[in-house]
């Protein structure tokens, strides 16, 4: 199972990010959103943002924050963390307790696990999940800290398939997870081989090849969660001139000029709030763009993978996390509960603003 790099696919790319993904994409797309359409009292609701300390991850913590809502910000660094926390309470004027911060590495499982441990003891539901937290890594093929995958595939969708399972018991009738992706995922496809990279390696592809796991996981998880009432679904900012966009592809000029981070994030807020239509079948499962379905693969792209492929990826993600959803009979809420509670040494902290 692994990623390979389509001919064609960053040509069709180009061609119709430049209609769709910059600045004018978003314009557009504006003059057909329904005012109002995003829920505005989010009071009491819980809300878990992984890489909240900076661009989309910290645009959509504060659009959620400014409607009410209390959010977990996932952060690596806790010096970062701690700095985007305190952005975030000036930029909202909301109290201590609308605010918690959380030192996860998502590319180490014993730190995802014990930061679900920490949420699920706490008693306290999650309303939605957004998993955006990734990197674009370097030009040398790097490995996650416990050898088992490439660092990029850890983060991105290993750390997202961890991190959605083990929650599972604090979800709710209506809960909903929001995984971040990118457009860069149209690039790329996935195959039965070549699986860590090892064949050929590009930090591109290596961004790409996750996030195009991403939303096949996303799929996937739309399907297991869907007897529970919670609904997955998955999403991708644009070229959104965000931090990671400013510092690793450096001079990036993709056509015409680039979204803000809070333009980038719109779609997520939508998806994560909820709607004025609470149509939640009608996000179930699909990937957005600008708060409408899009296609997950551009005609001539040639990037479709076969079902093989798809089944290997998520016994890939069962293998390297040690966790399977399915485990318990009927895949029961307790499996993510027992998973979690008998994670061994793991370490995370919590700082509350």
């Amino acid at each position: 199972m692994g990623g390979y790099q389509s001919t064609l696919g960053p040509v069709v790319w180009l061609a119709y990010g430049r209609q769709a993904f910059g600045k004018h994409g978003f314009d557009a797309a504006c003059r057909r959103f329904i005012p109002g359409d995003v829920e505005s009292e989010l009071a009491g609701k819980h809300y878990i943002v992984t890489g909240a300390n900076s661009g989309l991850g910290f645009e959509a913590s504060k659009a959620l924050l400014s409607r009410g809502a209390s959010v977990a910000m996932v952060c690596r660094s806790e010096e970062r963390g701690k700095a985007a926390l305190a952005k975030l309470a000036e930029a909202t004027g909301k109290p201590e307790s609308f605010l918690s911060l959380h030192i996860v590495d998502m590319e180490d499982k014993d730190s995802v696990r014990s930061f679900a441990v920490s949420w699920l003891k706490s008693g306290r539901q999650v309303q939605a999940l957004i998993n955006n937290a990734g990197r674009i890594p370097g030009e040398e093929r790097e490995l996650a800290k416990d050898g088992s995958t490439e660092s990029a595939f850890a983060i991105m969708a290993n750390g997202t398939f961890l991190l959605t399972g083990l929650l599972r018991p604090a979800y709710v009738k209506g809960s909903r997870v929001v995984n971040v992706s990118s457009g860069g995922m149209y690039t790329c496809g996935l195959r039965a081989d070549n699986f860590q990279l090892q064949k050929h390696y590009t930090p591109l592809l290596a961004y790409a090849h996750s996030k195009r796991a991403q939303v096949i996981l996303s799929e996937q998880w739309a399907e297991r969660l869907r007897k529970d009432g919670v609904v997955v679904s998955s999403m991708h900012p644009g070229w959104a001139l965000t931090e990671g966009v400013r510092d690793q592809l450096d001079g990036f000029k993709a056509g015409g000029k680039l979204r803000s981070p809070a333009e980038g994030a719109d779609t997520i807020v939508w998806l994560a709030a909820g709607t004025s239509s609470g149509d939640l079948e009608a996000v179930a499962g699909k990937f957005f763009l600008d708060r409408e379905p899009a296609a997950t693969h551009l005609s001539m792209a040639f990037t479709k993978e076969d079902e093989a492929a798809r089944d290997a990826l998520w016994e890939e993600c069962i293998r390297v996390c040690e966790f399977d959803p399915d485990a318990a009979p009927g895949g029961s809420p307790k499996a993510g509960a027992a998973a979690a509670a008998g994670a061994s040494s793991a370490t995370s902290s919590d700082a509350r603003a």
